[in-house]
């Protein structure tokens, strides 16, 4: 089975060439890399043009990652899809352990994800995050918890293409275009995310951006939720409101997201510490009236 490895670049010099690299060093041999250049201004294509013999380049004007992801995906050969981000490593045998737990399933209509290993800007691995396992669930609890938030950072996605033929392309409007991705395949088209229980990816973590992604990411968040669920009938909408609003009622905000957030934040400035948990206590209150609300 080929898999296509897509990577959306943008001004990212500095990291690029060791995504790269970790791309073309796969165990697994029946691969394609796309590197889709969305309008980058610095040495990313001089970067990319060095490798141009072993990977596909698309040049286009600036669109954003979505776009880019699109594009990627529009010219794929691979009955697999797996999206990895300019500044991330994949570990040797990424594909070769993912497509060995897809074998295990019925991997139809079907994105799979994994752990990670979390490392700084030097390439250090600073923390680890260890996912949920949510395989045993029913749709309708793992629905439950994707509306309160999403899992499984997009690196490690691989996805199967029929995911793509029935639910279509990322939403390039959408700013977490990820995260509305996660809730159209699996509320709207029954499609499944499923666990590896391996660490496939180097995810990069970038403390200065962090608190402020966190912030917009839970700005915009109830805005998707509320767009997917208004797109099912109305028995269905009642019946995911209430299970999320017990589901919210039972965990912190904090406490649904710990095991992504408690791992690094030793490693955060203590200024952007106290600003993430002031964060996490502040949108908890929101989510919380909000609810209260909906169901006066």
């Amino acid at each position: 089975m080929k898999v296509s490895i897509l990577i959306p670049v943008y001004n990212a010099e500095k990291y690029l060439e060791e995504c790269i690299v970790s791309a073309l060093n796969q165990t697994y041999p029946d691969i394609e890399i796309i590197a889709v250049n969305d309008g980058s201004t610095d040495g990313s294509i001089s970067i990319l043009e060095k490798y141009s013999d072993q990977i596909r380049i698309v040049n286009k004007t600036q669109g954003g990652v979505a776009s880019a992801r699109n594009a990627g995906i529009k010219i794929a050969t691979g009955e697999w899809i797996k999206l990895l981000d300019n500044d991330d490593v994949l570990y040797p045998n990424a594909i070769a352990e993912m497509l060995i737990s897809a074998g295990t399933i019925a991997f139809e209509d079907k994105i799979l994800y994994s752990n990670v290993d979390y490392i700084d800007a030097s390439g250090k691995v600073i923390g680890h995050l260890i996912e949920p396992n949510y395989n045993g669930l029913d749709d309708f609890d793992r629905n439950t918890i994707l509306l309160d938030h999403n899992i499984g950072i997009p690196s490690t996605w691989l996805i199967h293409k029929s995911v793509i033929e029935h639910c279509g392309l990322f939403d390039e409007i959408t700013e977490h275009d990820d995260y509305e991705y996660h809730l159209r395949a699996c509320l709207l088209h029954h499609c499944q995310f499923h666990l590896v229980e391996k660490k496939t990816v180097k995810y990069r973590f970038h403390a200065q951006q962090f608190t402020w992604q966190v912030m917009r990411k839970f700005q915009n968040q109830d805005v998707i939720v509320d767009t997917i669920l208004a797109k099912l009938d109305e028995d269905q909408q009642k019946k995911y409101r209430l299970a999320l609003q017990r589901l919210r009622a039972n965990r912190s905000v904090f406490e649904k997201t710990a095991h992504w957030i408690k791992p690094i934040l030793k490693y955060m400035p203590i200024k952007l510490e106290i600003r993430l948990r002031t964060i996490y206590l502040q949108i908890a209150e929101y989510k919380k009236s909000k609810h209260d609300r909906n169901f006066l």
